[in-house]
């Protein structure tokens, strides 16, 4: 196609947009009964144009979704002389937009007249200090909005000073979303004064913010007298030992704040232990993240004092730092006493089989603890099966993250033999752990007699068709397991047939059972034979493309969730027939769409008469002849025979 093809293309389906989105725009104006409406099709300004006056007479709408278009300053103006008249919208997202500083003022003054809009979202638009300092102005008068997301634009330490402002004197917001502004620390000073005083916001994400100790000191004291804030995140910030200080001692003092996110910042050792002697008289923190915060042992070792009394925290996260067995065995002791931890994140780490130990024996005695990561230490064999000796005792943990720790055979068969006995665990990641076909053998015939792990990853081992073997067999009898990961083994000849089998064999009873990644030797082959369920229990599923052009007629290989669709069409593979039920509800062909299934010419789509009726029909043939998706099917005509229940399609893709 020439350039000027590609134009004319372009032009025409942007024509065709905005004038459909005119036509949907004149029907609101009449309309008295729907009340959400969700468009993301590209809309230009000319259709936000469109959307803002009918707005302006509609009264009944009282969701509008935007966002990820194209509407721009003049849609975002348009919009705000709406919300001026418009009594009936509660929420508004117009996030990725394009909006600039022009449709913040905008969208400011609305504010300041509009009574009944309580959340609004602009996130990842182009809203810079001047727009900032605009919707601050009206945050001092207007009494409704509950919730304004600003994430990922550009209000700076202007905007945030302008808002800090209107904290002060605001009564009714009570989440602020700020994450990544670059309010820096003198947006951040001025938030923190109007939190000395404001008695309504109750979540302030401050998220990758540029906010150095200065700012962080200034919201350390802030929290010594406000009452009402719950969630404070901190992310990726500039703060330091100084502070973590501040904040530590305010802690002490507060007794709201629930969740404290200090991820990737630099509090260090100084920060950690101040944190830790706050967390022995603190009694309402319930989730503290420092991952990525070079804290040493001796700052993980005053944490592990402050486990042993706190009773409050249910979450801990100390990934990414310098901990080692030092640090793993404190964590250890104070697992023996605290019975409130339920999540402790100990990921990237430099604990080795010794403090592996440690954490085992602490596992044989808590009774609260059901989330434990190690992923990425050194615990090693010895690490390995001290876990293994817990998990036969233990009666709470439910998942278990040992992705990465050189566990090899000997951890890999303690472990197994946990897991004949265990009967609470459901997730076990073993990924990238030197377990070869000894450690294979052993899981397999552990899955014999397990009945509650759900999920089982063991990427990147060295598991051989010994092992590959032993856990087909295992398919065959176990009846919860739903996710298997075996992909980069050494599974070849024997284990291959030993797995494809216990798939095949599997028929509907493991229709969610994921096969994806399974070796790719496996995936190329037609094993599995099941039919697709409703397009509403598909929402987060997908279609494997791979090596179906040699399935039967209403045979569909079924896959994981979240396969990127660009990965399923690799070498061009097309489906030729697909079965599916659908149900009565909206978009009902909008698999096709989500999933980028292409059919070839003449393709069948079979339909379930017991659960399609007429209407459904109808619909489906409408939606196939006006969709316009580049990556759906294009439908030149559309025929339904209803004595035979399918749609025939003649198709081009």
């Amino acid at each position: 196609m020439e350039l000027s093809d590609q134009r004319d293309t372009t032009a025409r389906n942007s024509f065709e947009q905005a004038t459909a989105v005119c036509l949907l725009a004149n029907d609101l104006k009449v309309n008295n009964t729907l009340t959400q409406l969700d468009l993301g099709q590209k809309i230009s300004a000319r259709g936000g144009e469109a959307l803002g006056e009918a707005l302006k007479v509609n009264n009944t709408l009282t969701q509008v979704n935007l966002a990820e278009n194209q509407i721009s300053d003049r849609g975002g103006e348009a919009l705000g002389e709406a919300l001026k008249v418009n009594n009936t919208l509660t929420q508004v997202n117009l996030a990725e937009n394009q909006i600039s500083d022009r449709g913040g003022e905008a969208l400011g003054e609305a504010l300041k007249v509009n009574n009944t809009l309580t959340q609004l979202n602009l996130a990842q638009n182009y809203i810079y200090a001047s727009g900032g300092e605009a919707l601050g102005e009206a945050l001092k008068v207007n009494n409704t909005l509950t919730q304004l997301n600003l994430a990922q634009n550009y209000i700076s330490a202007r905007g945030g000073e302008a808002l800090g402002e209107a904290l002060k004197v605001n009564n009714t917001l009570t989440e602020l979303n700020l994450w990544r502004n670059r309010i820096s620390d003198r947006g951040g000073a001025a938030l923190a004064e109007a939190l000395k005083i404001n008695n309504t916001l109750t979540q302030l994400n401050l998220r990758h913010n540029e906010i150095p100790d200065r700012g962080g000191e200034a919201l350390g004291e802030a929290l010594k007298v406000n009452n009402t804030l719950t969630e404070l995140n901190l992310w990726g910030n500039q703060i330091s030992g100084r502070g973590g200080e501040a904040l530590g001692e305010a802690l002490k003092v507060n007794n709201t704040l629930i969740q404290l996110n200090l991820a990737w910042n630099r509090i260090s050792e100084i920060g950690g232990e101040a944190l830790a002697e706050a967390l022995k008289v603190n009694n309402t923190l319930t989730q503290l993240d420092l991952r990525h915060n070079e804290i040493p042992d001796r700052g993980v070792e005053a944490l592990g004092e402050a486990l042993k009394v706190n009773n409050t925290l249910t979450q801990l996260n100390l990934a990414e730092n310098q901990i080692s067995d030092r640090g793993g065995e404190a964590l250890g002791e104070a697992l023996k006493l605290n019975n409130t931890l339920t999540q402790l994140n100990l990921g990237h780490n430099k604990i080795s089989g010794r403090g592996g130990e440690a954490l085992g024996e602490a596992l044989k005695v808590n009774n609260t603890l059901t989330q434990l990561d190690l992923g990425h230490n050194k615990i090693s064999g010895r690490g390995g099966e001290a876990l293994g000796e817990a998990l036969k005792v233990n009666n709470t943990l439910t998942e278990l993250n040992l992705w990465c720790n050189q566990i090899s055979d000997s951890g890999g068969a303690a472990l197994a033999e946990a897991l004949k006995v265990n009967n609470i665990l459901t997730q076990l990641d073993l990924g990238h752990n030197q377990i070869s076909g000894r450690g294979g053998e052993a899981l397999g015939e552990a899955l014999k007699v397990n009945n509650t792990l759900t999920e089982l990853n063991l990427w990147g081992n060295q598991i051989s068709d010994r092992g590959g073997a032993a856990l087909g067999e295992a398919l065959k009898v176990n009846n919860t397991l739903t996710q298997l990961n075996l992909r980069h083994n050494q599974i070849s000849g024997r284990g291959v047939e030993a797995l494809g089998e216990a798939l095949k064999d599997a028929e509907i009873k493991f229709e969610t059972r994921s096969i994806t990644s399974l070796p790719e030797n496996i995936r190329s082959k037609p094993i599995i034979k099941c039919n697709i369920i409703s397009i509403n229990e598909l929402d987060k599923e997908t279609l494997l493309l791979d090596g179906v052009q040699n399935m039967k007629r209403r045979d569909v290989l079924y896959a994981i969730k979240h396969q990127k669709p660009t990965e399923q069409l690799e070498h061009e593979r097309y489906l030729n027939d697909i079965h599916c039920c659908f149900c009565e509800k909206e978009d009902l062909f909008a698999g096709l769409h989500e999933f980028k299934i292409h059919l070839n010419a003449g393709a069948y789509l079979h339909l379930d008469p017991m659960k399609t009726g007429k209407a459904s029909l109808d619909k489906m043939k409408k939606f196939l002849n006006l969709f316009g998706h580049p990556y759906a099917v294009r439908a030149l005509s559309v025929t339904i025979n209803s004595d035979d229940d399918f749609i025939h399609l003649i198709c081009n893709t």
